[in-house]
């Protein structure tokens, strides 16, 4: 697995760290869901994705929002085995911190509208893995106010989860819309 694909999972299993405490998983401390070697610091990836302020301490942001938004030299995001569409629900083999999965595409943005209450209440966290520009990523950022959302490939998760579509729910107990 390339290095940018495990920063990503890494990045993903960060932000999922953020959960309440009725998520799966001791407070605090990220669940890792996939390890395919290659680990390195997040700390500069976070900061890199306007994540911050970081501590090394905490092993994660300590904010859901971002301190500054991303630099326009972070998009385009694309994903190359992910597309808009509808993935079929199907059972995850464990529990997980939930982790959506989201575009900059209308069908996204619908679909976060209409299940940000619950994503909130779930305590997920959101992956943007396809993000054509600083005003799809301000969309994205709309349309998911008040959750933690990066801008990220998602091409790692796809592959370890066997995910083609998005916007998709991992977690806590299945995979789906």
């Amino acid at each position: 697995m390339r290095r940018g694909a495990c920063a990503a999972m890494a990045l993903a299993v960060a932000l999922a760290s953020t959960t309440p405490a009725h998520a799966a998983g001791p407070p605090g401390r990220p669940v890792v869901i996939h390890d395919a070697g290659g680990t390195r610091p997040l700390a500069p990836l976070a900061a890199e994705s306007g994540l911050a302020p970081w501590s090394e301490e905490e092993g994660a942001a300590s904010s859901a929002e971002p301190a500054s938004p991303p630099s326009a030299a972070l998009f385009p995001v694309r994903s190359r085995t992910l597309t808009p569409g509808r993935e079929p629900t199907r059972p995850l083999e464990r529990a997980v911190p939930p982790v959506c999965l989201v575009g900059d595409d209308l069908r996204s943005l619908s679909w976060l509208r209409r299940n940000r209450e619950r994503l909130i209440r779930l305590g997920a966290s959101c992956l943007a893995v396809s993000v054509e520009s600083e005003t799809g990523w301000r969309r994205i950022r709309e349309a998911a106010a008040g959750l933690p959302v990066a801008p990220a490939p998602g091409d790692a998760v796809a592959e370890a989860l066997g995910i083609r579509h998005y916007p998709v729910l991992i977690g806590p107990e299945e995979i789906g819309p």
